[in-house]
């Protein structure tokens, strides 16, 4: 049995693995703390010169009435960019001096789950990924809102806009937690109606949204109460500018007409949510529901629109509502109870017919449709319909076609029904003549390419370039590629492919110069690296020229058909190495072609899903995550590069 001492022992060690070290145990006061991190040296700048250094060095822990405080510092990227700012530069030292002091709490607040839960007082915020939101007060009563939400596997946290980036620095008298904004809020004390009012190029969103507001059922959304108790929102405002590029009739007509304004605001509106456009930079889109719920202290989000708010590769952040969109200018600012963003055009105010919205967009593409009887047929309706209205230049090899094939892939650009970006998802297929999964959606990190195949063919995909140009029955989106149409070599699209590199730098496809066209297995860059550890065989076969092509044309196929075309069941397919060798490849297909099955004597392989194809314009491509290769390839009678006539 232990003694009582080994037990004190075991007791002191488990409570150094898993106790907060205890924060009297470090030497540097927060003020030393701050001035020594290269990250917040401009933070201490700021304390020197509002002469509030005595204030981070007397705080303690230790005395009979503890006053330990928790700084929450910015880090001198933020600090540069509030110093440039001349609403800083205009603040008296004392006010100043409040600023710093809304950036602490008089507590010790270690940055976890558990702490992060308990901080202020709970809000009743829907939560659309970062919480339900907490209010908490610091310095002077200064109110803050605390967010966190989860970025891959680690839980992520803010004060505001601002994201902790490096949390937990003990001091002797307190903690740091680095942030990435600095809390200045100039606005925070305004509500919505003075704040815009204020702006010089919002005055005719103030204008309208004061004749919406002045009474009645919209009221309170204005004055931001309901019935004695606050409302929390976000607010997209359109600039001047973004009105003015108005029809001048359609502003007339809106300004005359209270529902359809109700209609519009209902767009730029989000009820009890608080959302910062600056958090796009960490999650690229953010779901949230935008309207005027009948009950706005406790709204039913079933009577709301799905919205969402996203990041463009290029860095825009836009918003969307419904299919409506709009691109966000600048960052959002706190006001009272509310945050508020400017917008560049008038979200949700749909004027446009569709005839309209694609003439403006590719008048060319409009006129092919009245000249052809199908989609003319569909034209005839008011019913809503989907444009994918290709760019100038893919327009071009459009034009240089006969009526029948403009014909067959009108039926890819105009399609029935209103399909929204938010709803390209890997789920949704269109069927066109029959043809199930004609049209499919493949999302990027950045992209969303919609992608077609004719009967017989692969995939052929062109990329969204701009999207939701809503129109009054239908609505656009513009790519820059028309699907279903090949413009690339099987050697072009390796060439772009990063995961395909390492296949298309050994320049295989280029050795096959008769025959074809053929279907490609193309190995990923994971599946080559395999064969190249393998030192005793894998890479002595790369390097050899012959043997390399041969195991190549092991996963090349001189088919006409593609495996998802072919019916259910199990077949021997000749390689393009059948005319010397009369090998195959072992494909199953099973029912649901949702994966083929790839076997060569005892390896194996899945590809799927089986529709994956891709059409060139000399072929077609499979990714493959393994190569096919055995000892008996060492053999040169039984692995041989082809002859060519």
């Amino acid at each position: 049995m232990p003694s009582r001492i080994e037990y004190l022992c075991l007791l002191w060690i488990t409570c150094l693995a898993v106790c907060d070290p205890p924060v009297g145990a470090q030497t540097d006061n927060l003020y030393n703390t701050i001035r020594n991190n290269v990250n917040t040296t401009k933070f201490a700048d700021f304390i020197d010169a509002l002469e509030m250094k005595k204030e981070f060095v007397e705080a303690s822990c230790t005395s009979g009435q503890p006053q330990c405080l928790t700084v929450f510092v910015p880090n001198n990227a933020a600090v540069e960019l509030i110093i440039q700012l001349p609403q800083w530069n205009e603040l008296s030292l004392a006010s100043k001096r409040l600023v710093i002091w809304g950036h602490i709490l008089k507590d010790t607040k270690r940055i976890t789950a558990v702490d992060w839960s308990q901080m202020g007082a709970p809000q009743n915020l829907k939560d659309v990924g970062f919480g339900t939101g907490r209010s908490v007060s610091f310095g002077f009563s200064i109110t803050h809102y605390a967010f966190q939400s989860q970025l891959g596997y680690n839980l992520v946290y803010f004060i505001d806009v601002a994201r902790l980036v490096q949390p937990d620095i003990s001091a002797s008298n307190g903690m740091v937690h680095v942030i990435n904004q600095m809390l200045f809020m100039p606005w925070e004390n305004t509500n919505f109606y003075e704040y815009i009012s204020q702006q010089k190029n919002l005055q005719l969103s103030a204008e309208l949204w004061f004749q919406l507001g002045s009474s009645g059922t919209y009221q309170s959304f204005v004055s931001q109460q309901e019935q004695g108790a606050p409302l929390y929102s976000t607010f997209f405002v359109p600039t001047d500018e973004a009105w003015n590029r108005l029809p001048s009739d359609k502003l007339t007509m809106l300004k005359s007409n209270r529902s359809l304004l109700a209609e519009v605001f209902a767009s730029q509106y989000l009820p009890n949510q608080i959302v910062y456009s600056q958090w796009t930079a960490d999650y690229p889109r953010i779901m949230v529901r935008s309207g005027f719920p009948s009950t706005p202290l406790s709204p039913d989000w079933s009577k709301t629109t799905p919205s969402m708010l996203s990041r463009e590769s290029d860095g825009k952040v836009l918003v969307s509502s419904g299919a409506a969109q709009s691109e966000v200018v600048g960052p959002g600012v706190e006001i009272k109870q509310a945050v508020v963003h400017t917008i560049n055009s008038v979200l949700g105010f749909v004027y446009e017919t569709r005839e309209e919205v694609v003439r403006r967009l590719n008048p060319t593409l409009w006129q092919a449709c009245q000249a052809d009887q199908n989609c003319q047929s569909m034209l005839s309706t008011q019913a809503q319909l989907t444009f994918f209205v290709p760019t100038n230049q893919a327009m071009m090899r459009f034009n240089q076609m006969n009526s029948t094939h403009k014909s067959k892939f009108l039926r890819y650009l105009v399609v029935p029904g209103q399909i929204e970006v938010q709803e390209m998802t890997p789920d949704l297929f269109i069927t066109i003549d029959g043809l199930v999964k004609a049209i499919r959606f493949r999302l990027t990190t950045t992209d969303i390419y919609v992608e077609g195949r004719l009967p017989g063919r692969g995939y052929v995909g062109g990329r969204l370039v701009s999207v939701n140009q809503v129109a009054t029955n239908g609505i656009a989106h513009v790519i820059d590629h028309i699907p279903g149409l090949p413009y690339q070599t099987v050697q072009q699209y390796l060439a772009q492919m990063p995961e395909l590199s390492k296949y298309s730098e050994y320049r295989f496809v280029e050795t096959l110069t008769e025959g074809g066209p053929y279907i490609y297995f193309a190995p990923t860059n994971e599946a080559l690296q395999s064969m190249e550890n393998d030192t005793t065989l894998g890479l002595r076969l790369l390097g050899d020229l012959d043997k390399r092509t041969c195991i190549f044309q092991r996963i090349t196929f001189p088919l006409l058909t593609l495996f998802a075309d072919l019916p259910a069941g199990y077949y021997g397919a000749p390689t393009a190495n059948f005319a010397f060798s009369r090998e195959r490849l072992n494909i199953t297909v099973p029912s649901d072609k949702t994966k083929l099955t790839v076997r060569y004597f005892d390896q194996f392989t899945v590809i799927a899903p089986a529709e994956d194809a891709y059409q060139l314009s000399d072929g077609c491509v499979y990714k493959i995550n393994r190569v096919f290769y055995r000892q008996e390839d060492m053999n040169l009678m039984a692995c041989i590069k082809p002859k060519r006539n």
